[in-house]
């Protein structure tokens, strides 16, 4: 995929959405037009906050073309007995889930989520999650994780809570197919945050 990378400041919602859907399957993105002391944090950040996979290229104005070397370490340790989820990486956190969910099995998270209940799930479950902004208001999603609790149905539907379970794969009907479902080992009401939106930036 080309991007003229000139452009990318004066994308309105429409030509950010026509990228976005383009940067869900591309394999290669090059972005054209790079003055050579650009800071090119930007151009990596609109590619990642869609795509983890996706290689990038920059064409400089030079005549040169560099590759991107930019690192994404996680904002959370992994390694920590429970591995904390702060409000504004709950976008990068499950991205990082979806993309690869072999590094979370077993591991103990705790996050604020906004809660999801209602009298068609089983009695034993609800979802927590956070709504996501991948790149315009038009694709916000609300991008939750099954949870398994006892107590479930004391959890109010559109609530806010802090949530704190381990994490295991294992098929859900909600998901209809295999996904992270949460045990719960602790809820706590929460109020809601202040930017109830999570998103990558």
């Amino acid at each position: 995929m080309l991007v003229d990378a000139s452009t990318i400041g004066a994308f309105n919602q429409n030509m950010r959405q026509l990228v976005v859907d383009k940067l869900n399957t591309a394999e290669l993105v090059i972005f054209t037009r790079v003055e050579p002391e650009q800071d090119k944090m930007e151009l990596h950040k609109l590619v990642r906050g869609i795509s983890r996979g996706a290689q990038i290229v920059y064409d400089l104005t030079d005549g040169t073309s560099v590759e991107d070397d930019i690192e994404d370490p996680l904002p959370f340790d992994l390694n920590a007995d429970i591995v904390e989820i702060a409000d504004r990486d709950y976008a990068l956190f499950y991205r990082d889930l979806v993309d690869e969910p072999a590094k979370y099995e077993g591991k103990t998270v705790r996050y604020k989520g906004l809660c999801a209940n209602n009298m068609r799930m089983p009695k034993d479950t609800f979802l927590a999650g956070r709504h996501i902004m991948t790149c315009c208001e038009a694709d916000i999603a609300y991008c939750p994780l099954v949870c398994k609790w006892d107590m479930a149905k004391s959890v109010k539907h559109k609530s806010w809570g802090i949530v704190e379970g381990t994490i295991h794969e294992k098929f859900s009907n909600i998901y209809g197919k295999k996904g992270p479902v949460l045990t719960i080992h602790s809820f706590e009401p929460a109020t809601e945050p202040e930017q109830p939106v999570a998103t990558f930036y």
